[in-house]
């Protein structure tokens, strides 16, 4: 989740792109989100319960692409299995 500067014209892929070569490839976020504002508690600090409740049927774009394979129901089914080969 990322707020914008007042008349800042950034997009997710360029501030995703201002990160590589900088940090780990896998510390750069698979997606941006822009918002108005973060909740706070408070103390000040990011209210992360909320940010969970306002973003919980949120998915990511990878994830979206994956959720209209045909084949999504049987593998998620089969991943989720409890059944233990004997």
């Amino acid at each position: 989740m990322v707020v914008k500067r007042p008349n800042s014209d950034v997009t997710q892929d360029e501030l995703r792109g201002f990160y590589e070569g900088k940090v780990a490839k896998w510390w750069i976020p698979d997606d941006v989100v822009f918002v108005d504002e973060l909740p706070h508690t408070a103390t000040g600090k990011l209210h992360k319960l909320k940010l969970r409740e306002q973003f919980r049927h949120y998915i990511l774009p990878s994830a979206r692409k994956v959720q209209n394979c045909p084949l999504t129901d049987e593998v998620t089914a089969g991943s989720r299995s409890t059944h233990v080969p004997e």
